[in-house]
């Protein structure tokens, strides 16, 4: 089905499965195509889990951007990223699949994307800061953040929720749209922050491999962490980086400490998920028991 409970959801046009007895209507070698949640909030992470037939190669194609699928217990799974400033309304999710023949079969299906709730942050950076606002600054550190952020690894090295990071209260949430100095609201907040002294330590939320550890000058100490399936974190303002590039870590592991470096008004951590290269909610994935958990369980 589509998973709709409000029926104002719907929109003219968009194609509805209607639950019933009797063969499934998807071409062979498509069994059944699963999308959740829906409708999905911006922000949020997206699962498609796909079974087959047969083994075959699956590629995927949602809001412009590629979907990549790995296989585990006879499903095929994509974790799907929305961007923030995604607008709301329906999306076509286009899925191929490549059985061993090269016989090539393409669907489509719809998601629905509905609005997230965001609220609005001013910030005053001190005069001896102003210069990490510096648009050559920023571009160059987002140019050495994009040789890892798109890391697709089919191998899954979490179990169930992530836990949280770091002890300490939340002092700003994903997504808040943010102006500094007065300007204007030109950007928004892209993880969670959460306040602690320095020196607390930072904890990885899930297994993975590191796959940057450095100094940086707008996030300052920074680590980041693969997990697989598409799915990164990251770890900001770091006083101290206790790991190092290709360390494979275990949930719980301490992989730094809490620090004010970098574009920082204060010891904090700034904790970041990306989904296919895309920063989402990481709460969700701490208060969640996500929908593709109980999922896999079944799927083995």
């Amino acid at each position: 089905t589509n998973h709709v409970a409000n029926p104002a959801l719907i929109y003219p046009g968009q194609e509805l499965v209607i639950p019933g007895e009797g063969p499934g209507l998807l071409p062979v070698p498509f069994v059944s195509v699963e999308v959740e949640p829906l409708p999905a909030a911006q922000g949020s992470t997206l699962v498609v889990a796909v079974r087959t037939t047969e083994p075959v190669t699956l590629e995927g194609r949602l809001f412009g951007q590629e979907v990549h699928f790995a296989e585990e217990g006879g499903v095929y799974y994509g974790l799907v990223g929305i961007h923030v400033f995604t607008e709301p309304g329906l999306y076509e999710l286009e899925l191929n699949a490549v059985d061993g023949g090269e016989q090539s079969t393409a669907i489509t299906t719809g998601v629905v994307v509905e609005a997230g709730r965001f609220g609005y942050e001013r910030i005053d950076l001190p005069a001896s800061r102003t210069s990490l606002l510096d648009p050559a600054v920023i571009a160059a550190e987002r140019e050495r953040l994009d040789t890892v952020r798109y890391i697709f690894t089919p191998e899954r090295h979490w179990e169930g929720p992530f836990q949280r990071p770091c002890v300490g209260n939340i002092s700003a949430y994903f997504g808040a749209h943010r102006a500094y100095n007065s300007g204007p609201y030109t950007s928004y907040h892209t993880g969670v922050d959460f306040r602690a002294p320095a020196g607390t330590p930072v904890y990885a939320p899930a297994g993975g491999t590191v796959v940057l550890a450095e100094p940086l000058v707008v996030r300052g100490n920074v680590v980041i962490i693969d997990h697989g399936w598409g799915v990164l974190t990251g770890y900001w303002h770091l006083s101290t980086i206790e790991v190092q590039v290709g360390q494979q870590i275990a949930q719980g592991d301490m992989i730094g400490r809490v620090g004010n470096t970098g574009l920082s008004t204060g010891a904090h951590l700034h904790w970041e998920m990306w989904v296919g290269g895309i920063s989402v909610n990481g709460l969700q994935w701490l208060e969640e028991f996500y929908p593709w958990s109980e999922r896999l369980a079944i799927g083995g």
